[in-house]
């Protein structure tokens, strides 16, 4: 197997926090530390729009095709919706006191993590705050949606289940836990897969750890599941990217400084589309690059 990179995008005036797909499997926007999300099509990559500028450093974006809209959450803790056929603002909100980390949809209702500590739930037909769940004296930095359930991961280095009914925390906190701030949880075939500031990626079976990675040598700032392979891959502040066996957990391919072509800053984001299995990745440099998976004959 080969990690080959394909092409580097630039664009971006700022650090590039947050990729998310849109409308196509080859298209993707990207949101940045200068309040911009920038539309970008694999398929055609000279053709790059502005697709919403916000005053504020975007950390979170969550495109919403059902309503036309797209949500940003921003490092000042406002939350923004956005109209896609006019690509203005709606309406702000001052959500969260701090920064606005992560963004899911679940039974109609807008799930916000916040730099408090809290989450808040929002009504996405209203745009109105519904409730808040108060789960930790640090960041709740991600958020994941799995069997219609919530996962917050938090700056304690635990993992949350969150009762959506009684909009609670189910979990006990377990002497098994990331030493410092979770920044990212994906869902692989069988297992919850979380990335740290502890520089490790770890793997739950639910709220139980039942293998650990030393995966890097700082942050893990993402993780990304390939979309038919078992594969996984994690980007890393030491300007890192590394793809994984997602069952045996073995390091098999690493883009850095010592190859042709690699990020000079931060790793901070990554997206794997299911348009040629290709995986993108954005920068405190304010690049994206685009690179392929190819199986060896």
């Amino acid at each position: 197997m080969q990690l080959r990179f394909k092409e580097r995008l630039t664009g971006h005036p700022s650090s590039i926090f947050i990729i998310i797909p849109y409308k196509s499997a080859s298209s993707f926007l990207a949101g940045d530390g200068a309040g911009n999300v920038i539309h970008w099509d694999l398929k055609q990559t000279d053709s790059a729009k502005l697709l919403a500028k916000v005053p504020s450093n975007i950390f979170s974006l969550l495109y919403l095709e059902e309503y036309a809209q797209l949500i940003a959450g921003t490092l000042q803790g406002i939350l923004y919706f956005i109209d896609i056929k006019t690509n203005k603002v709606i309406q702000s909100f001052q959500a969260h006191e701090k920064g606005i980390f992560d963004l899911k949809l679940l039974n109609q209702k807008l799930y916000v993590a916040g730099a408090d500590g809290d989450i808040s739930i929002w009504d996405i037909n209203k745009r109105q705050q519904l409730n808040r769940i108060s789960l930790s004296e640090k960041s709740i930095r991600t958020l994941l949606v799995k069997d219609r359930k919530l996962i917050a991961g938090s700056s304690d280095g635990h993992l949350y289940f969150i009762d959506i009914k009684k909009n609670e925390n189910i979990s006990e906190k377990s002497e098994d836990h990331h030493a410092s701030s979770i920044f990212s949880i994906v869902e692989s075939e069988q297992y919850i897969l979380s990335a740290s500031r502890d520089a490790s990626i770890k793997v739950w079976d639910e709220d139980c750890i039942v293998h650990s990675i030393p995966a890097h040598m700082f942050t893990v700032n993402d993780l990304s599941i390939h979309p038919e392979k078992k594969l996984f891959a994690s980007a890393s502040r030491d300007k890192s990217i590394k793809i994984w066996d997602a069952e045996t957990y073995n390091l098999l391919k690493v883009a850095d400084q010592t190859k042709e072509h690699h990020h000079i800053n931060s790793v901070n984001c990554l997206w794997w589309s299911s348009f040629q299995n290709l995986l993108v990745s954005g920068s405190d440099d304010r690049t994206l690059m685009i690179w392929s998976i190819i199986d060896k004959d």
